[in-house]
């Protein structure tokens, strides 16, 4: 019943809500919610919401009076059916198949509480229609005798005996058509109650089982020994709040929402709500919602809210020098005792030191230990240290000692921590077998004067110096000299050396200063007790300060040889020379010369160069004249007397670039003289660097062409990109054996374009013309090769870059008009022989006929056409006109010897007829196939031009 609306549940399913508010009930909503379910029984229980907005009901468990694990709500605006089941408190739609767990503010405690548990009544609040309270009882796995989970149908707080049940707990709910059920709190409700009578905020109420009074006495006795049958207990966000806040209705509404807009996680809303509310605990939610929610901005006022100074100090501590917001979070969620929140965080974000400390901040030493070792090595060890202070504290100090050992701090902190109690102690040294502990315990023996036996713990930790202190202190010399001897240790023999001096035993002191490497002192003894033969070794195994000074120490006694050595040395070059000049020790001089550099004394340095051209030694006198800078005259003797400069001389006397005019001619004059030395001993690459480096490229290509290296040549014009360059390296290559190298003959064309000398081009052109007719007899080619000449000729005379090619171009022509009537003719042999022969004939007639053609070579056309078509006898005639027109012909040079027997053979005439029948030389070697030339394989010249 919720006025004026009642609400009916019908065995068949159906709930219908009445209006009751006229004189007749009429029924205003009316819907079967069991017709989808299957599993159910009749009705458990209906509620009304205070609205009549809203159905809550249960059902039973089909054939049985046992409820359902399950809540059922109808909302009438939606007109939707939402479903909580407290088995496994998930939520969701009834014709939906996700369940998720419903959405909270609860705690995780409160969480697992709902878990595995069923509604035995549940009541709406009478003025929040948002609110309403289950009593859920745990479901356990059957008992004996009790074949439903242990739940008796309407007596769920009582067990087959009759007394009460401990494991009942209220569920604190909201409900809205729009977000489903909401866990709001879960706790277990006393077991002294009997029932759940309803709920008003802010208290849930339950009835109480009453006592009997003892003995009989009047009304008013039995009233006040009678306990009350109701109790009422405070919802969790009003607990912090008197009986005055409580009841003030604004409160209780902002709480209310508060709580519910919690629930939805909606933080701003919910802080909206309660903020003029001076609830320490729901400002404590509020601060614990803000971690799940990651909301630092409202902690701080929540925290400042709660009055938790300590909690904001950390706070901005943590925002100031974490820069991980997981760890900001982490550090709050700590102040608020969020353990396993706190855990997480500090994992999300990868700050194991963090959580290593918040470990041993809550003395967790064994979590602490394991993320040390998992995932925070660098902090191993003062994770133990912390954990044996922590333990030493608490008077544990075995276990104290173990961890100060996994530390490695035992030699410092076990003999401190037992240092009142000396038979511990001693019984930890001697089961140790550590020889710190042991010199430890020496040094204590030593204090309270137990010397005898401090020496073996001496001996035991290898400490030979408070071993040769305390025998020294005992008077025992010789054993003190024998260990110091024996061990070696530097400090045991410094400390001997020192008593020694003191008892005036000079040589034993000296001995034991050189063996603790004590030098300095050695020398000093040394000076003293005027012990020289031990001097010179003393001062070249010391410093070179210590040889300087013994140096000094054999001028002012005239041991000139060893002052010179040891100011050489002491890197004194300055004044062993001057001691070598003052002497006369020129042996001296000559091994300090490689000595010598640019930091040196330029008057010492050119006092040397005298020395060793006085005596004849110009190769060693150049170097000590570019380390005195006096490049000029060190070039001079270069080129005078021969003398290679390298490539480091040629390098020392590279001066740096300035702005300065002076110094730069000063500069290129020296790089150009050095570029001459290095050309004339054929050093030609690093010339051609200096001549570069000096700004005369013309003089560096011409040193590299000497060189003879074409790919070098080559690189360096293409680097520079001068003109002239170009031009020098393209002649050069001309002259190379670019005929066989197809490369070269590329890298010439390329040039003369580059330096668009294209005069030059066309000679170049001229000559692979040139080439083909002596060499290879291809006038197709050499044709080809001249009409390219012409066109660069052409182009050159366009640009007016050239003067005076007029008669060049002119003979071109002819040779080109010549040659092309020679390749006609030629052609006309095999095709028009009669017409071949006049045109051929008619070209012997020319007057310049020998400037592009060969004689021999039309003869050879001819004779070989009239010898393959057997007319031998024109063939032998045109052999005699041949020879005719040129007299010292060699016949073989032009027409195969076998042709040549062939006709001869044929008209019976001797094949020794005429000059130069019977020579087969040839330039190649071979015979020549006059007129075969598509068999020919040579290079094609003007194809890879």
């Amino acid at each position: 019943v919720s006025e004026p609306y009642v609400v009916v549940g019908t065995t068949s399913g159906f709930i219908r809500v009445f209006d009751l508010s006229r004189r007749e009930a009429r029924c205003v909503r009316s819907s079967n919610v069991r017709q989808n379910l299957e599993d159910v029984g009749g009705f458990y229980g209906i509620q009304c919401n205070s609205a009549c907005t809203c159905v809550t009901f249960q059902f039973k468990r089909p054939e049985s009076d046992i409820p359902d694990t399950r809540l059922f709500a109808w909302d009438f605006e939606s007109d939707d059916i939402h479903v909580i089941d407290f088995l496994n408190v998930t939520t969701g739609q009834l014709d939906s198949e996700d369940m998720t767990p419903p959405l909270s503010n609860a705690s995780d405690e409160a969480k697992q509480l709902a878990i595995n548990r069923c509604p035995i009544s549940h009541f709406w609040d009478k003025r929040e229609p948002r609110m309403l309270v289950c009593e859920c009882a745990r479901v356990n796995p059957a008992m004996p005798g009790t074949a439903d989970g242990g739940l008796s149908p309407r007596s769920p707080r009582t067990n087959s005996s009759g007394e009460f049940k401990v494991d009942v707990a209220s569920v604190v709910l909201f409900f809205t058509g729009e977000h489903g059920f909401l866990l709001q709190d879960c706790f277990l409700t006393d077991p002294t109650y009997t029932g759940l009578l309803g709920l008003s905020a802010p208290y849930i109420y339950y009835s109480k089982k009453v006592s009997s009074a003892d003995g009989i006495g009047d009304e008013q006795d039995v009233r006040d020994k009678l306990e009350p049958v109701v109790a009422k207990v405070p919802l969790r966000d009003f607990m912090e709040l008197d009986d005055a806040g409580r009841n003030d209705d604004t409160t209780r509404r902002a709480l209310l929402d508060f709580s519910f807009h919690l629930a939805l996680g909606n933080l701003d809303e919910a802080f909206g709500k309660v903020r003029k509310i001076k609830s320490k605990d729901i400002w404590t939610n509020l601060a614990k919602m803000c971690v799940k929610r990651q909301r630092l901005d409202v902690a701080k006022v929540c925290l400042g809210n709660m009055g938790h100074c300590a909690a904001l100090r950390a706070l901005r501590l943590a925002i100031k020098e974490y820069p991980e917001t997981e760890a900001q979070l982490a550090t709050l969620a700590v102040q608020l005792g969020m353990k396993e929140e706190a855990v997480e965080l500090f994992k999300s974000c990868g700050r194991y030191d963090l959580l290593n400390k918040f470990y041993q901040s809550a003395n967790e030493w064994d979590e602490a230990v394991q993320v040390a070792q998992e995932s925070d090595r660098i902090h191993l060890r003062n994770t133990h240290y912390a954990r044996a202070k922590h333990l030493e504290s608490q008077g544990s100090t075995p276990m104290a000692a173990q961890y100060f050992e996994k530390a490695e701090t035992h030699h410092r902190d076990v003999p401190r921590m037992l240092v009142e109690k000396p038979d511990e102690l001693q019984e930890y040294v001697a089961q140790a077998h550590d020889g710190k502990l042991y010199n430890y315990w020496g040094a204590y023996l030593e204090s309270i004067g137990e010397t005898a036996t401090a020496v073996q713990f001496y001996d035991e930790s290898d400490n030979y110096l408070s071993k040769v202190r305390v025998l020294c202190f005992q008077g025992d010399l010789q054993e003190a000299t024998e260990v110091a001897t024996s061990s070696g240790d530097k400090a045991a023999c410094f400390y001997l050396a020192r008593q020694l001096e003191t008892m005036e035993m000079p040589m034993q002191a000296v001995q034991f200063y050189s063996k603790a490497l004590a030098f300095t002192s050695a020398i000093r003894i040394a000076k003293e007790n005027s012990l020289d033969g031990e001097l010179m070794s003393l001062a070249l195994r010391s410093c070179k300060e210590d040889m300087v000074d013994v140096a000094e120490y054999f001028e002012s006694i005239e041991v000139h040889d060893n002052a010179v050595i040891l100011y050489q040395k002491g890197g004194a070059v300055g004044k062993a020379l001057d001691l070598s000049f003052r002497m006369k020790q020129f042996s001296a001089l000559e091994s300090m010369a490689d000595e010598l550099d640019e930091n040196t004394d330029p008057e010492i340095l050119m006092r040397c160069a005298d020395f060793f051209l006085s005596h004849g030694q110009q190769e060693r006198a150049v170097p000590v004249l570019i380390s005195a800078k006096r490049y000029l005259q060190a070039l001079d003797l270069c080129l005078k007397h021969k003398i290679e400069v390298s490539v480091d001389m040629a390098e020392k006397m590279t001066l740096p670039k300035s702005d300065n005019k002076a110094e730069m001619e000063h500069r290129n004059a020296i790089l150009e003289k050095v570029a001459m030395c290095a050309e004339e001993q054929g050093l030609y690459q690093l010339a051609c660097r200096k001549y570069t480096q000096g700004g005369k490229p013309v003089k560096a290509m011409k040193a590299l062409i000497k060189s003879g290296e074409v790919e070098k040549v080559v690189f360096f014009a293409n680097a520079n990109r001068k003109r002239e360059i170009f031009i020098m390296a393209a002649n050069w290559l001309h002259m190379q054996d670019w005929r066989s190298d197809h490369t070269i003959l590329k890298e010439i064309v390329a040039m003369y374009t580059k330096a668009k000398a294209l005069d030059s081009l066309a000679s170049f052109y001229e000559s692979c013309a040139q080439v083909e007719v002596e060499e290879y007899r291809n006038y197709e080619k050499a044709l080809q090769a001249l009409q390219e000449a012409q066109k660069y000729l052409n182009k050159s005379k366009q640009k007016g870059t050239s003067v005076g090619l007029e008669s060049q171009a002119a003979f071109l022509d002819s040779r080109i008009g010549l040659t092309q009537k020679f390749v006609t003719g030629k052609a006309l042999m095999v095709s028009s022989p009669e017409e071949g022969v006049t045109k051929l004939r008619a070209l012997l007639e020319e007057s310049d006929v020998e400037t592009a053609i060969r004689i021999g070579d039309i003869f050879a056309v001819m004779i070989d056409h009239f010898a393959r078509r057997g007319d031998a006898k024109e063939a032998y005639g045109l052999m005699e006109e041949l020879r005719i027109q040129v007299p010292d012909v060699n016949m073989a040079y032009y027409i195969p010897l076998s042709l040549i027997e062939s006709v001869h053979r044929t008209l019976g005439i001797p094949v020794g007829r005429g000059r130069g029948a019977e020579s087969v030389d040839q330039p190649d070697g071979g015979h020549v196939e006059v007129g075969d030339d598509d068999d020919e394989d040579d290079d094609d010249i003007i194809d890879e031009s």
